[in-house]
């Protein structure tokens, strides 16, 4: 009876806590109010949020009074998302683009065909246009994100109305999350590192990211797999891979564990998504190749490999070839598509030219199941790469400061050295 007592003073606590600081930090989060200001506020919720975790993760394995807890951990999950939802998307422009994409569509246009800027499109812009980015390039974003902006339009089409069926995507996925941990013998508690995350919390429902939607069809995939429902796994990782183009390196894993059969959901289900949005041109994916060709920010072992090589793309080739080194080591070691996903994403981000700190959320619903100290530590240190929006004189391009970069990713380095050598030294002790 003491240690259920303590579960609850302690999660209560947290939560209440974390609710505070979440309040604090919504009413500094516009580029006004001050980098140092918004950074203590984040910090100070990650350090709650990383104790918490510890605390599920030591403490809470018992089964006494679960659901209680659990409700618990939904309803503070829920309270953060509100607070941030009335937020305004200052940390990044990219709903924005979401916006003008479903506006487009809802006109009957291909979203692929014409670039914001393009003069078939001038009797749309508004302060909306304004606001996006590279307004000269067509939509990078893939054909399932599309169909979800289009159904948003029966609803409303506003930025608000955006972030609203991204939070709700995202409550879903925290059900997902409690559904896979249950099929995996875990405790449903573990969803507690994704549901408290201040980074999911800031990046969804402050930002409204669409990176969510990729998540939760894939974390849904793995259920699947779990419940032996193959043919409905390879649907949904297809669907994850047309929400975000990242997916689609990790199918392989899910065709590796399923009849082949099933593998015929990939073509079909291409077939649908696709059909739509016939008829585009060469030019339709400049967007998509300048984000490839050009774009670099916030980058970590990529950052080594440019300085080395001072190609960016000989860099990308080496970095490509790492990626698909090790998609095809974890293949011939049959290791399951959980935690190849895992080890695969977290490749992907440590090998990226581009890392936006919402690029590190594909990795949180993972640490329910895999918890690692340094990718934790980096949900929290990555809020530093923030500097670049905030110290922007109004109106100039970003630019990023070596020392942030440096003060966001040592400490990752340092736990994820001190976590391999505490593993190996376990191995050799016979632990």
């Amino acid at each position: 009876m003491k240690s259920q007592a303590r579960d609850w003073f302690v999660l209560t606590s947290a939560g209440c806590v974390l609710v505070i600081l979440a309040l604090r930090v919504a009413n500094r989060i516009d580029l006004q109010g001050g980098f140092l200001s918004f950074l203590v506020g984040y910090m100070a919720m990650s350090a709650v949020y990383i104790l918490a975790v510890y605390y599920v993760l030591n403490h809470t394995h018992r089964a006494h009074n679960r659901r209680g807890l659990l409700a618990w951990t939904l309803i503070v999950a829920v309270a953060l998302r509100a607070i941030f939802l009335f937020t305004p998307p200052v940390l990044s422009d990219d709903i924005y683009r979401y916006v003008w994409d479903a506006r487009v569509q809802k006109e009957g246009l291909n979203p692929y065909a014409y670039a914001p800027a393009a003069p078939q499109l001038e009797h749309l812009r508004d302060p909306i246009y304004q606001s996006i980015n590279n307004k000269e390039l067509p939509t990078i974003y893939p054909p399932m994100m599309q169909v979800i902006l289009l159904a948003v339009t029966a609803l409303s089409v506003s930025v608000f109305g955006m972030k609203t069926i991204f939070v709700l995507i995202d409550v879903a996925l925290i059900g997902i999350l409690v559904i896979l941990l249950t099929a995996a013998n875990l405790s449903p508690l573990r969803s507690l590192t994704y549901a408290w995350s201040p980074l999911t919390v800031v990046e969804i429902a402050g930002s409204g990211h669409n990176d969510v939607l990729m998540m939760a069809f894939l974390m849904a995939a793995h259920a699947a797999i779990l419940l032996k429902k193959d043919t409905l796994s390879i649907f949904l990782v297809t669907l994850a891979g047309y929400a975000k183009l990242m997916a689609f390196a990790l199918l392989p894993f899910f065709a590796r564990w399923t009849r082949p059969l099933a593998w015929l959901a990939i073509p079909l289900t291409s077939l649908i998504l696709l059909f739509p949005y016939r008829g585009v041109t060469r030019e339709s994916f400049d967007g998509l190749f300048a984000y490839g060709l050009r774009w670099r920010a916030n980058d970590s072992l990529f950052h080594f490999l440019y300085a080395i090589t001072g190609s960016l793309d000989v860099s990308k080739l080496i970095a490509g070839v790492v990626v698909a080194a090790i998609i095809g080591w974890l293949l011939y070691r049959r290791v399951p598509p959980l935690r190849a996903s895992y080890l695969t994403i977290g490749t992907i981000l440590l090998m990226s030219p581009t890392v936006h700190p919402w690029y590190i959320m594909w990795l949180v619903p993972y640490l329910c199941f895999f918890p690692s100290p340094a990718w934790l530590m980096l949900t929290a240190t990555v809020a530093l790469s923030y500097h670049a929006p905030f110290l922007a004189p109004p109106g100039e391009p970003w630019k990023e400061l070596t020392l942030f970069k440096v003060l966001e990713y040592a400490p990752f380095f340092l736990l994820a050295a001190w976590s391999a050598f505490s593993r190996k030294r376990d191995i050799v002790g016979g632990s």
